[in-house]
């Protein structure tokens, strides 16, 4: 190319580019056999840190149209078969261009390229809107993006799709490609900002701008440092004691039998040395009613001795549902059964539950999925060595264990409690008899 050419293409064409940039620009002009003059292919600027100080120059981008990157990947690749149509893929809730077009938008663009010998489906390309488009599609230069938004975004898809497969093409772009990059800049190469100094994207441009967010930055980072203190001095303190109330529930509807139930395990035991008569039966304990006034008597010095009132035994004369109140014992008639229920399976677990100290001891016997509670003491020994051995227990109402049927080869007399072995079994073969 002659210098006369060389000096026309500096002043229209490329015309803010540096001597090297001039040659880069001819250089893939006689590559890819494209007429600048024609504008077949041409160069666009944009300003960087040091071109804005006057330090270098500008960043260059060389563009042609999509009729120019059809006819390269035609000429220079003899295997190129041709793009597909684009297929769409849409915002839900949909969204539309501003009136009075009003078209609507796609989310997604998809073209398959073709190869000779290469995938009968094609190789699939993907771009998104929101990766291409301008953000303000009122201003004037988005005017074919605000009317055609679905071809806008196939080209874009469609030379992506072309350079990706051949990428002899890779220096080489298409306007539509530069639309974002188009709204922070002029056609001049200067930025593109509102009246606080921001651009379209909310950068901060002018040296007011970057002052302005440098202020808003540290005033998030200070806010979110107290928050963070804030929370780790709440965390730091200790959680608030809830109140405890210690109900004790009192019925005395029947005065030769009252009974009492509640939260009475700190002081159970001093109960049952002052009141032996005390007998736990179905849901109440019973008391003898020349026991009820040292029951009352106690709990009231008890109280004397909490500091806090909010922890203190409140006693409430309830009358209790005709379902939990025990009956009056029956005398039964010879083989008539006690209510009761037969639970059989395998012994999973049995753990002592954590009591205090004068309290009764506990069972929690698992018995294949489920859980069942166990008072009496007389049956420890039997079930605290029965862990993986079948098992038959007797139940009550409430699902705590009352008796045993049999445990392992060990089977018991009626009343739950009384072991007695097989007469035909050899001796030793037991595993209680060790």
């Amino acid at each position: 190319m002659s210098r006369e050419k060389v000096d026309l293409l500096k002043r229209t064409v490329a015309k803010d580019a540096d001597d090297d940039q001039l040659a880069l620009f001819l250089h893939t002009c006689n590559r890819h056999g494209l007429d600048p003059f024609a504008k077949q292919v041409y160069a666009i600027f944009y300003n960087n840190d040091k071109s804005k100080r006057g330090e270098g120059p500008k960043d260059m981008a060389i563009v042609t149209g999509i009729d120019g990157y059809r006819k390269m990947a035609a000429r220079d690749h003899r295997d190129f078969a041709g793009t597909s149509s684009a297929a769409f893929e849409w915002f839900d809730p949909p969204r539309f261009t501003p009136e009075p077009l009003k078209r609507r938008i796609p989310e997604s663009a998809t073209v398959r390229v073709y190869r000779k010998g290469g995938p009968v489906e094609g190789i699939p390309v993907t771009v998104y809107w929101e990766e291409y488009a301008p953000k303000d599609l009122s201003d004037y230069r988005a005017d074919f993006w605000r009317r055609m938004p679905k071809n806008m975004l196939e080209k874009c898809a469609e030379a992506k799709a072309l350079r990706k497969e051949f990428p002899g093409l890779g220096d080489v772009y298409i306007p539509e490609e530069l639309a974002q990059r188009n709204e922070t800049q002029t056609d001049g190469g200067r930025e593109i900002t509102d009246e606080k100094g921001f651009n379209v994207h909310g950068q901060p441009m002018t040296f007011e701008a970057k002052q302005e967010f440098q202020r808003t930055q540290a005033k998030q980072i200070a806010e979110k440092k107290t928050t963070e203190l804030r929370q780790k001095v709440e965390d730091a303190k200790p959680a608030a004691a809830k109140p405890v109330t210690r109900r004790v529930e009192l019925d005395k509807s029947d005065p030769a039998d009252p009974i009492i139930r509640g939260d009475l395990a700190e002081i159970l035991a001093l109960l049952q040395d002052k009141c032996p008569s005390m007998e736990w039966r179905g849901d109440w304990w019973h008391i003898a009613p020349e026991d009820l006034d040292t029951v009352l008597t106690i709990i009231d010095l008890c109280n004397e001795r909490i500091p806090q009132p909010a922890e203190r035994f409140k006693v409430v004369t309830v009358q209790p549902p005709a379902a939990t109140k025990q009956p009056p014992k029956k005398k039964r008639g010879a083989g008539e059964p006690a209510e009761r229920t037969l639970v059989a399976g395998v012994l999973i677990r049995c753990d002592a539950a954590m009591v205090r100290e004068g309290t009764t001891p506990t069972r929690q016997v698992k018995i294949n999925a489920s859980f069942y509670p166990c008072y009496r003491n007389t049956l420890f020994p039997f079930l605290d060595k029965a862990t993986g051995k079948n098992v038959e227990v007797w139940t009550d109402k409430r699902h705590q264990i009352i008796g045993l049927k049999k445990v392992a080869a060990i089977e018991f007399d009626e009343d739950g409690v009384t072991p007695f072995a097989p007469l035909n079994r050899e001796p030793g073969s037991l595993p209680f008899d060790r």
